[in-house]
């Protein structure tokens, strides 16, 4: 039996749950930081109240700008990650702006960052990718995959309703039935 044409992976919403859980627990300990920082002064660690209150307001910052946009991708009806016999939409990370075609995929790679799994999809012609995203924050952060890691596209599938190693071989043997036989006029390779 073919594969199916089209394969849609959401979002698991457990897994955005729990993240999003976490993240208001965060939130809260920064505020507690900044409201209490006496709190913790028999802490060897800890010499200064203002260095906990400053600790805490980046805390608070930082997790609840991520708590926000967890609550926002719970929300969001939108197909996560979109994988056709043409290519790909992923909706999952947020930074790539419109769908790749396998036909600029050189290859897949495995990437492991901070002990996070991903998949890196390398392409011919990265900068195009880039271009194509009008945030220019999200464009300078594919910029940096690619001048770190080589390639402006890593998907992970922590957040998303399957494994990392089904995404691995979902994304590596669509590119090789891509390449195996390409439409018309596509180039391989």
């Amino acid at each position: 039996m073919a594969p199916p044409t089209t394969i849609t992976i959401a979002l698991s919403k457990r897994k955005l749950t729990y993240m999003l859980a976490g993240s208001l627990l965060l939130t809260g300990a920064g505020i507690w930081f900044i409201l209490r920082p006496d709190d913790l002064r028999d802490n060897p660690f800890i010499k200064d109240p203002q260095w906990l209150q400053a600790f805490g307001a980046l805390v608070v910052a930082f997790f609840s700008i991520l708590g926000f946009f967890l609550l926002k991708k719970l929300r969001d009806p939108a197909p996560d990650l979109v994988v056709t016999a043409e290519g790909f939409q992923d909706n999952s990370s947020g930074l790539v702006n419109g769908p790749v075609d396998w036909a600029d995929v050189t290859g897949i790679k495995e990437l492991e960052l901070m002990g996070q799994k991903m998949v890196m999809v390398m392409l011919r012609d990265p900068g195009t990718y880039i271009d194509q995203q009008p945030n220019s924050f999200k464009r300078r952060l594919m910029k940096t995959n690619l001048d770190s890691y080589g390639s402006p596209i890593n998907i992970s599938a922590n957040a998303l309703e399957c494994s990392y190693p089904e995404l691995l071989t979902l994304f590596t043997s669509r590119l090789q039935a891509y390449q195996a036989s390409p439409p018309t006029g596509q180039r391989t390779r």
